[in-house]
């Protein structure tokens, strides 16, 4: 093989899209540009084509930062009641990031992301506790609207009809 091919990056991935059996989009190779205009793998020096008959599956093609977005977006999670206890012990386990009460919701952050800017956020209003993965970025609006949301729908399941 010659080492001395110029490479053009494509700024494109090569991914198995999420599916019943796998709920997350898997990268696979980034795409470079040979002189020649060949498009192939960065690392596996195999174009598209090559690539799905060799893992037997479908692969698509899609900008690095589309497929970021769209990784992340299959992380996140809506709130799901949590015990007291739970709380505390994540409260406890690292030093909490941007802990803060907001429109009634006390909330923190993991400081360990899961997947890309996604991670565990811990919240409670009144006696409710809850957690749920999301982006470490969203602002304190939305994850306050995100938990009343939640406890608004958890309390509508326990009305009496």
């Amino acid at each position: 093989m010659d080492t001395n091919i110029t490479l053009q990056t494509t700024h494109q991935v090569l991914y198995v899209p999420a599916s019943a059996s796998e709920q997350h989009p898997r990268l696979v190779d980034d795409l470079i540009m040979l002189e020649d205009g060949r498009v192939i793998g960065r690392y596996t020096r195999m174009t598209k084509g090559e690539l799905s008959s060799r893992m037997k599956t479908e692969l698509l093609v899609t900008e690095r930062d589309t497929f970021s977005r769209m990784q992340d977006d299959s992380y996140v999670t809506d709130p799901r009641l949590i015990t007291e206890e739970r709380f505390h012990e994540a409260f406890e386990c690292l030093p909490p990031l941007r802990w803060e009460t907001h429109l009634g919701v006390e909330s923190f952050r993991f400081m360990e992301h899961s997947c890309g800017d996604i991670t565990t956020i811990f919240a409670r209003t009144g006696d409710q506790f809850w957690e749920f993965e999301d982006r470490f970025n969203m602002s304190r609006d939305a994850l306050a609207q995100k938990v009343l949301a939640a406890a608004n729908a958890a309390s509508a399941q326990h009305i009496p009809g």
